[in-house]
């Protein structure tokens, strides 16, 4: 396929999701485009492009990979504090004991709520984890792409260690 021709595909397929609300507009042009250069190139040089294309973007691993080796390597009985808290107290102290003992810094919320139920049986999910995160200033939320996705990763800051050892504290005099 010439530039040319390869050029007015490409034009046609961004008037093809204009009118498209997001994420179908993002996901719907990232498929023709996919569609398009796959024509073009073929799927082997499709692949190439695709694997430069993720290499440039903040691509967080495999989410199940991270939950799995949080589940199989840490012991949750050093970590009973863990069910007197709330959400957003038990995610930040995940989110420290998973950076300190299996050097992972930072999770989604996603990931969160699975070690959460899986791992420590406390019944949450990624909406209530991503709530209780999103507009606090104790964590760092960084837009990440997992299996095509577009999610956000949480790292614990400085005035979230300093908030979790409050709470912490306090739950010890308690």
């Amino acid at each position: 396929m010439d530039n040319q021709k390869l050029k007015e595909e490409i034009e046609q397929a961004k008037e093809t999701v204009e009118g498209l609300p997001e994420p179908f507009k993002s996901k719907t042009y990232d498929k023709l485009l996919e569609r398009i250069l796959d024509a073009a190139y073929g799927a082997k040089s499709q692949k190439k492009a695709g694997n430069v294309a993720r290499s440039k973007k903040n691509v967080a691993p495999r989410e199940d990979d991270i939950v799995q080796r949080v589940i199989n390597d840490l012991d949750r009985s050093k970590y009973e504090e863990i069910h007197n808290l709330k959400v957003l107290e038990r995610s930040l102290y995940l989110l420290r004991i998973v950076r300190e003992k299996l050097k992972i810094d930072g999770l989604s919320p996603s990931q969160i709520a699975s070690i959460l139920t899986d791992k420590f049986r406390i019944k949450t999910t990624k909406e209530a984890v991503s709530m209780s995160l999103m507009k606090t200033h104790y964590v760092d939320r960084i837009p990440t792409v997992n299996r095509g996705a577009r999610t956000y990763q949480y790292k614990l800051m400085q005035k979230g260690e300093d908030y979790l050892k409050k709470v912490l504290e306090s739950e010890e005099n308690e």
